[in-house]
């Protein structure tokens, strides 16, 4: 890699990680916000994360990068699930392109999803392998997190301003 293409890679590598941080931050702290919190956040927060994650620069993961062996990070699944309880569900069109019958979907699997797709390849930033972290964002955020991401924003942006009073709280879950 020549110097200033690197020096852009790094840079557009930390802009992206510091967006990915504050998504996982705000998906730790779910147990201590409400859904209508919680999900306004996510709404002002996801659109950001799209807009850098397909921007980001197109590199090639190094053959001798280890990343890929190292730990997963744990899904945020349950305390989502939890929080959202039957108004995490939505339906949707898999391919709106061609496909015409709706599926049901999940909020809580789709930013469990986004989650672990952002921070698993932090680690790898964090740990130095900007290249493979740059590389691992891009190949998530032009398929799999970023179906995810753009899936969830219509049903979120409905909950928030149409089907959630600011006090609402899922049955059985601790306000």
């Amino acid at each position: 890699m020549r110097p200033k293409t690197e020096e852009a890679h790094v840079l557009a590598a930390a802009s992206f990680a510091e967006l990915a941080r504050c998504y996982i931050a705000l998906v730790d702290r779910v147990s201590t916000l409400t859904a209508h919190v919680f999900l306004t956040e996510c709404a002002r927060l996801l659109p950001l994360v799209y807009a850098a994650g397909i921007s980001l620069p197109e590199v090639e993961p190094d053959d001798d990068s280890d990343s890929a062996s190292k730990a997963r990070v744990a899904s945020p699944m349950g305390p989502l699930a939890a929080l959202l309880g039957d108004r995490g569900f939505y339906h949707e069109v898999f391919d709106p392109v061609f496909d015409e019958q709706a599926i049901g979907a999940s909020i809580p699997d789709d930013l469990a999803d986004i989650y672990t797709d952002l921070a698993n390849p932090l680690r790898a930033f964090e740990d130095g392998d900007i290249t493979e972290a740059l590389w691992a964002w891009r190949f998530n955020m032009h398929g799999h997190c970023g179906d995810h991401l753009v899936d969830c924003l219509r049903p979120i942006h409905r909950l928030i301003h149409d089907h959630m009073p600011h006090d609402w709280v899922a049955p059985g879950h601790l306000a």
